[in-house]
């Protein structure tokens, strides 16, 4: 069922890649992008991992914050060619940032690879949910930083809408969880140290309404 719903949300992404919707959404992800990207320490950070990065704006501004250092990385993933194809798009010049297709679920990259892991208004299209979160633990050098932002049904009206709207017309949508179903999915892949803040995106600088975000921050 998981290879199904990712044979077919890697279609719609690649198509919806290159639409205006797509375009659209790109202030209020950016937003919650640059919430997530505020959080980290880059005195500390050596190797970043940004997963289902979509056009990998968020990882090019990762590979701009890293100090420059002979083995600082940073690593984006994302399920859909069409997505990834996007980014050479007036970001020339950022060699740190590295590229691979790639599910969430069959991360291509060593045990103990990254000391920070994000993902940001991606987790509902996962399929495994759980299996997912175990493989950013996997890749998580022991004491990393998990950083997951997402949309969750019970924390504004809009979300619940939107919630059951993409389960009809969005392939690649599994399920907006609730905050407490994401508490225990973190707890359940070993993760420790969970705090969880709920962002309010502002109108005026994403032009969406009613698009909360919880952020949540664990540890490996």
């Amino acid at each position: 069922m998981s290879n199904q719903h990712e044979a077919k949300a890697r279609k719609w992404f690649d198509v919806w890649a290159d639409s205006w919707t797509f375009r659209r959404l790109g202030p209020w992800l950016r937003y919650v992008q640059r919430q997530v990207l505020d959080r980290i320490d880059w005195s500390e950070a050596t190797a970043v991992l940004d997963v289902a990065c979509g056009s990998g704006w968020a990882t090019m501004e990762a590979a701009r914050a890293m100090p420059a250092t002979d083995d600082g990385v940073v690593c984006g993933c994302d399920l859909s060619t069409g997505m990834l194809a996007r980014r050479t798009s007036g970001q020339e010049g950022d060699a740190e940032a590295r590229f691979a297709a790639a599910s969430a679920q069959a991360l291509p990259f060593h045990t103990d690879s990254f000391d920070i892991v994000f993902c940001t208004a991606a987790f509902h299209h996962f399929a495994a949910p759980l299996e997912a979160l175990h493989e950013l633990k996997r890749v998580l050098r022991a004491g990393g930083t998990l950083l997951l932002a997402d949309s969750c049904r019970d924390q504004s009206l809009g979300a619940n809408v939107w919630d059951r709207l993409h389960r009809w017309f969005e392939p690649g949508h599994v399920k907006y969880y609730s905050r407490d179903e994401l508490v225990e999915l973190v707890g359940a892949a070993g993760f420790s140290n969970l705090e969880v803040t709920k962002l309010v995106p502002p109108f005026w600088q994403t032009k969406k309404l009613s698009r909360h975000v919880v952020l949540f921050r664990a540890t490996s």
